[in-house]
């Protein structure tokens, strides 16, 4: 009798391996394809059984036997996608053809054997033979060539990486074992006639069902202790309405006692109960709901855990408070043995720790970070995943501190820190609930950390902008402050004029806008027995007046040598030129005053820290100013400094400003009375000249008479010797006339007693009469004098005509005095300037006349040009280099240039230089 234990405990494995898929599958935590060969293993498996169950209690079993070798290709099918896939979430395209390709080519067998003979024929029930038909052995050789190629597959996998031994180790033993041992006792024994060993088949069987349940198990895939208490529930409520339907049925007499009590019947009716309270609950989702909950013990308390958790994470805003959070959170929810935080802040590197394990301590947890970021798992995972398990460092280090649980915490795809847990409070292991319970966990506070960096940034980045502000607004004050005493001291330089006002200034600003207590001005000056340091002004406050009043006389009749005293901290402070500090009067003021005055000088200031600065500008040192301060000079800051530093600058500029103004004014005042003392001998030069010219032309005028009747009335009574003599004189006070009446047209001119009456004449006929006038003295000397009368209707002048007749004499005359040879060309043009330079003055004449002399005489050289039309001035070359031999005064140009300029024009000399000629040019205004 085939024995029913083995093939019950396999149905029951069978069946609760079911529920197992049914309920993972529900959580989605393995993929289509791997769930299907589950499913297809342990159909396969359970039909197996059931025929072999069957075939004991129906007589004609060759459909049972066909059957059990259809379930059999269903289970071989199953087992070989399950080597293919398991426990990969995503199938390759290959794998899925291959695994078709098997359901496919054991369907279309399965197909042949139950609808035809040729493989299964008969069976012999006396002797339990199964009978073969013609492809029988085909049907047996392509079961084991299936069953090999799965243990290959199984081994293939085993040994293709390190990681997939952990997986594949109770899978592949399982699996390898019963593939070989049921090949041979259930296939190739019964070729053989031998069917004794087919009970241990059937019992192997065993094997695979608990590698399954166990690998599903074990890694997490569902809660055990759900998945137990699931099944035992399912069980209680079938049992109770089996036990239910029956006792009505036997009271109602539908059924007997006897046959509620057969196996059979248990069985079948049993097996139907049981169906339909499970699909009864699935069918329902919230009472699946609640029985999930008690079963797990998950229900709303944990949930509300982590939704309070996640809440609280949103309020948070310190990396530390939510690190502490997540930690609380984590404790209430599992109660683990120890929790272990290591989070870095990327953007600084600054690392937070939460550690409640000392061996965590030893752990170099930065090396376990980077090892995590090379397996890139997922968010959550097992310290025992098959990443962990092919990476032997990161597996030494969890299993010395015992992590039973790893949760990454990063955005993105970015990994900033990782949390480890020990084991659970109740020494459960954690399960695909807890696993999603931290990732929700580890989600929300890795987006929490982000925002809490980010705020902490801009807390820092507020912080810092508000120091910035603040340094920037003192800087700005100290700034503010400087420029204000600057302003200061440029509304004193400009306003104040006198050395000791802008000294007096000076030192009150020191109390005004400084913030110093006061100040005292020493002077450096220079006196004809040598250098003095003269006491120039204290600061004007209540304090320092009473002070300054107990020396008995004016400051600035306190004065020292320089350098009698090389211990005076002023003297110091100048030669060395840099600051001294002090406690005591007399190191700055002894001397000038006495060490008695010093001290009652300090006492009534209550002076008790003073400096001393050098005051000095571009170079010149100009004194000192001591400033008495609040606190000692060695505590002052570098803004305090720099405002001294710039005070003294600027200082020194006024000082050295205000005496150079006085200076300046004390020169333009020996200046003003030099000029005026100048003027007045000027006047009286002038004064002197027209006397003199006066006084002297009459006498010479006579002088000339007498000697003229002389040469000419009484020539013939005239010795040689004696008319030679006379003719000398006679040209002797000639030019002497001539030289006063240039004097005294000089002296007019420069006393502005020279009045012209200006008119508009025809100067053509004047010009032609003054060059024929002048042709015989020309002629005297050779020379060819010419004028070049122009053609047409030429404009009048506006001129006094005796004054042009002057001007006109005085150029030609000297032209032909000093031209040796050639000739001489005068000429008249219109030009709308009044000189080579353009318009003169505000003159509103529209046109000028250009009167030309041009002489072929020895020329001017460049440098001599300037020289010309000046009182006095003689040339001593050029046309002019016979000066001494032909006589002249040095003012007929000079006459000319005044009396041209009288008339409203300008007077200019033009020549190539020695030997060349000159062109003497002067420019009236057209009437």
């Amino acid at each position: 009798m085939y024995s029913l234990f083995p093939t019950i405990l396999i149905i029951t494995l069978t069946v609760v391996n079911l529920l197992i898929l049914i309920f993972v599958l529900k959580k989605k935590t393995l993929n289509v394809m791997l769930s299907s060969s589950i499913v297809l293993f342990d159909l396969g498996v359970l039909g197996w059984q059931l025929s072999l169950i069957s075939i004991n209690f129906i007589a004609d079993s060759l459909l049972l036997h066909k059957f059990a070798f259809v379930a059999a290709l269903a289970a071989v099918s199953g087992a070989l996608g399950l080597g293919l896939t398991f426990p990969d979430k995503e199938v390759k395209r290959k794998t899925q053809a291959l695994f078709g390709l098997a359901v496919v080519f054991n369907s279309v067998l399965s197909f042949i054997i139950l609808f035809t003979n040729i493989m299964v024929s008969g069976y012999d029930a006396v002797n339990q033979q199964v009978y073969f038909g013609a492809l029988g052995k085909h049907l047996v050789i392509s079961l084991a060539t299936q069953i090999i190629g799965m243990i290959a597959i199984f081994v293939y996998r085993y040994r293709r990486e390190s990681h997939e031994r952990y997986y594949f180790k109770y899978l592949f033993i399982a699996f390898g074992f019963y593939g070989l041992v049921a090949t041979i006792i259930n296939l190739v024994l019964p070729l053989l006639g031998i069917t004794e060993l087919a009970l241990l088949g059937s019992l192997l069987a065993v094997l695979p069902q608990i590698a399954i349940v166990y690998t599903v198990v074990s890694e997490r895939l569902h809660s055990l202790t759900y998945l137990v208490r699931m099944i035992l529930f399912v069980i209680a409520v079938s049992v109770l309405l089996w036990l239910v339907f029956n006792f009505v049925a036997v009271v109602i007499g539908a059924l007997t006692l006897g046959k509620v009590i057969e196996i059979k019947y248990v069985l079948l009716s049993g097996a139907f109960f049981t169906v339909v309270t499970y699909v009864f609950i699935l069918s329902q989702n919230t009472i699946s709901k609640v029985i999930y909950d008690v079963a797990t013990f998950s229900g709303e308390s944990a949930k509300q855990i982590v939704r309070e958790t996640s809440k609280k994470m949103t309020t948070k805003l310190t990396v530390d408070g939510l690190l502490d959070l997540y930690s609380e959170s984590i404790d209430t929810l599992f109660g683990p043995d120890y929790i272990v935080i290591h989070f870095i802040n990327s953007k600084n590197s600054e690392v937070y720790e939460k550690n409640n394990n000392k061996n965590a301590d030893r752990l170099d947890l930065q090396r376990v970070l980077d090892l995590v970021k090379e397996a890139t798992p997922g968010s959550v995972f097992l310290s025992r995943e098959r990443f962990i398990s092919g990476n032997l460092e990161l597996k030494e280090m969890f299993d010395n501190l015992d992590v039973q649980l790893v949760n990454i915490i990063g955005h993105g795809e970015e990994v900033t820190g990782l949390a480890l847990f020990g084991s659970k409070r109740d020494s459960s292991p954690y399960t695909v609930q807890d696993i999603d319970m931290v990732e929700t966990l580890g989600l929300n506070i890795s987006v929490a950390l982000e925002r809490a960096l980010l705020y902490t940034e801009v807390v820092a980045f507020n912080r810092k902008l508000q120091a910035e502000i603040a340094t920037a607004t003192k800087d700005l004050q100290t700034r503010n402050k400087r420029l204000v005493v600057l302003r200061e001291l440029d509304q004193i330089i400009l306003n104040t004029l006198e050395v000791r006002d802008m000294a007096q200034k000076i030192v009150d600003l020191v109390s005004w806008e400084v913030g110093l207590v006061g100040a005292a001005m020493v002077f450096l000056e220079d006196e004809a027995d040598g250098q003095y340091l003269r006491l120039g002004a204290f600061s004007d406050t209540p304090v320092y007046n009473e002070a300054v009043k107990s020396l008995g006389r004016p400051l600035h009749e306190f004065r020292s040598k320089w350098g009698s005293d090389p211990s005076n901290l002023f003297y110091k402070a100048l030669t060395e030129r840099k600051p001294y500090a002090t406690e005591n009067f007399r190191d700055l003021y002894v001397p000038p005053l006495t060490i008695d005055q010093s001290n009652k000088l300090q006492n009534a200031t209550r002076s008790r820290y003073l400096v001393v600065y050098p005051l000095s500008a571009k170079g010149t040192p100009l004194g000192g100013i001591a400033f008495d301060l609040h606190r000692p000079y060695s505590e002052m800051g570098t803004e305090e400094l720099e405002l001294i530093e710039s005070f003294m600058d600027e200082a020194g500029i006024a000082i050295l400003n205000a005496q150079l103004y006085t200076q300046l004014r004390d020169r333009n005042e020996d200046l003003r009375l030099a000029n005026l003392k100048l003027k007045q001998l000027d006047q009286m030069k002038d004064e002197l000249v027209s006397v003199a010219s006066h006084e002297l032309r009459t006498p010479m005028t006579a002088i000339k008479s007498y000697i003229w009747m002389a040469l000419n009335k009484q020539a013939k009574n005239l010795t040689p010797n004696l008319h030679k003599y006379l003719e000398r004189a006679y040209v002797s006070s000639d030019r002497m006339i001539s030289l006063v009446n240039d004097m005294l047209s000089a002296s007019r001119l420069e006393g502005g007693r020279i009045e012209l009456t200006l008119e508009g004449h025809d100067i053509v006929p004047i010009v032609t009469e003054t060059v024929e006038q002048l042709i015989p003295k020309s002629d005297e000397k050779g020379l060819k004098l010419s004028f070049k009368v122009p053609q047409g209707d030429f404009p009048p002048a506006l001129i006094d005509e005796s004054r042009f007749r002057e001007i006109l004499f005085n150029v030609i005359g000297n032209a032909v005095k000093y031209t040796d040879k050639g000739s001489i060309k005068v000429s008249l043009s219109t030009n709308p300037n009044g000189s080579p330079q353009g318009q003169i003055g505000d003159n509103d004449s529209k046109e000028y006349i250009w009167v030309s002399v041009a002489d072929t005489g020895r020329g001017v050289a460049e440098e001599d040009l300037p020289r010309l039309f000046k009182k006095f001035s003689k040339l001593e070359q050029g046309s002019f280099a016979k000066t001494a031999e032909v006589g002249g005064t040095g003012l007929g140009l000079y006459i000319t240039k005044g009396l041209v300029e009288l008339h409203g024009g300008k007077i200019w000399v033009e020549s190539e230089g020695e030997g060349k000629g000159s062109s003497f040019i002067f420019s009236l205004r057209v009437a």
